[in-house]
């Protein structure tokens, strides 16, 4: 049984080989389409940029595919050539540039950008004659001046200048009286004087020339604001210095003048405290002088009374005033509001005192003997009565207590008991300081510390 199996084995295994070396039917083969990198399936080769392109073919048969295909390897990559030759030039130097030239692919031709070669040639700048480079033109003081320019781009230097012939010089028009160029009108005192001028540039030149005489001073009564001496009012005109005509200048020794007419009263109603007639307080309808609002002077019937109107009823002019804590030795005053107009005080309720509160400071004494406290105001002086009158009291609860528990911070003697002298009270087992028990040893010394 083990022989025949072996021999079907090798039987099957020369049929399979038989096939194979063979081949199968193409037209009858389950393609199993794989990447073979043949000659036949080639489609292009490699590039600089692209990589060589495949049909894919059956790993049985070998049949190749028209539709499949497949990338082999990679691309080749440029090969960059760098010349600086006439042929690949794209930009001479110039005064601020060095040359450019193309990089480009030996194999594809491609272009692959620029490079630079050699130095920038630098400005040749030379005395150019230009408009555009013009920076004085010629006239009366300054010849025609350029700035120098760059023979290659035209540009012009920045501070290298050259001049071109000269300066004309000025062209003077001598003792012609100008407005524009007057040094000073004619006046009382002086001569009209001119500078002499260019005809050309219209500037002044350094010789001057004077025209006519001094006017001389004319002096009169001109009503000109100028010579105004005082100011005209409700009731008396402006008056004026004696001045010249010319030069406005006044003579003061010579007696003022008036001229015009006074202003005249303007009389208002206006509520003030300087224009009351009378005296009036809060709550008063008060009256007042009818004024000038220019002199205050009041206005008067064809009688030659005074005119009043009555004004709007007084208010109190409030103020709060805040609480002053005394001291021990000062009073305070409570807090309360006063009115500046008449004086009146009121409480913080508005409600009229004749006077803000008195504040006490109240400190508690104690009677001699010990028994009683009450509180009495420090400040020296001072009789208002004592307050919280009464006899010093203790804590019912702790009979060693030797603090008064009516507030007035009183203390007594110690009450402790210490018999057993171990340093705590029989009483209420409160410590006992040293200094309270006698120390001579007798008990019948103890009585004056023991309860009252």
């Amino acid at each position: 049984m083990n022989t025949l199996k072996k021999v079907l084995l090798v039987l099957a295994l020369t049929l399979a080989v038989a096939i194979l070396a063979t081949g199968c039917r193409k037209d009858k083969c389950e393609h199993d389409w794989v990447e073979r990198n043949v000659a036949e399936a080639q489609i292009s080769t490699a590039t600089c940029t692209e990589p060589a392109m495949y049909y894919k073919s059956c790993a049985k048969c070998h049949v190749i595919s028209d539709t499949l295909t497949f990338e082999a390897d990679f691309a080749l990559g440029h090969t960059e050539v760098r010349e600086a030759v006439a042929e690949n030039l794209v930009s001479a130097a110039d005064c601020l540039h060095p040359a450019v030239y193309k990089v480009y692919c030996s194999v594809c031709s491609a272009d692959l950008g620029t490079f630079e070669d050699g130095t920038a040639l630098g400005h040749d700048f030379q005395n150019i004659e230009s408009d555009s480079n013009i920076l004085y033109e010629q006239d009366c003081e300054k010849a025609l001046t350029y700035y120098k320019s760059c023979t290659r781009c035209g540009v012009k230097h920045e501070s290298d200048v050259f001049t071109v012939g000269s300066a004309l010089g000025h062209d003077p028009v001598l003792n012609t009286p100008h407005p524009d160029h007057m040094i000073n009108p004619q006046t009382c005192d002086l001569a009209a004087k001119y500078y002499d001028y260019c005809a050309r540039c219209n500037q002044n030149l350094e010789t001057t020339f004077e025209v006519g005489e001094p006017l001389g001073h004319n002096y009169g009564e001109f009503a000109k604001n100028y010579a105004i001496a005082t100011q005209k009012d409700c009731t008396n005109p402006a008056t004026y210095y004696v001045s010249c005509e010319h030069c406005h200048d006044l003579d003061k020794t010579l007696p003022t003048f008036a001229s015009g007419d006074p202003l005249g009263h303007n009389f208002r109603e206006i509520e003030s405290p300087e224009y009351l007639a009378g005296t009036f307080t809060c709550g008063d309808t008060p009256k007042y002088f009818k004024v000038c609002v220019r002199c205050h002077e009041h206005e008067v019937d064809a009688e030659g009374n005074d005119v009043l109107f009555e004004g709007d009823v007084l208010e109190h002019q409030i103020v709060v005033v805040d609480e002053v804590a005394p001291t021990k030795t000062t009073h305070g005053t409570a807090a309360h509001k006063h009115c500046t107009a008449c004086g009146t005080y009121f409480d913080m309720e508005d409600n009229v005192i004749e006077a803000p509160a008195t504040l006490h400071n109240y400190e508690w004494v104690h009677t001699e003997d010990g028994q009683s406290h009450y509180k009495a105001c420090s400040v020296d002086g001072c009789t208002e009565p004592h307050t919280d009158e009464g006899d010093h009291t203790y804590d019912p609860n702790n009979s060693c207590d030797v603090t008064c528990d009516g507030g007035c911070g009183y203390e007594r003697e110690s009450q402790h008991v210490d018999e057993n002298k171990d340093g705590k009270c029989e009483k209420c087992g409160g410590d006992v300081p040293a200094d309270e028990v006698p120390d001579d040893g007798n008990l019948d010394n103890l009585t004056p510390w023991m309860p009252l």
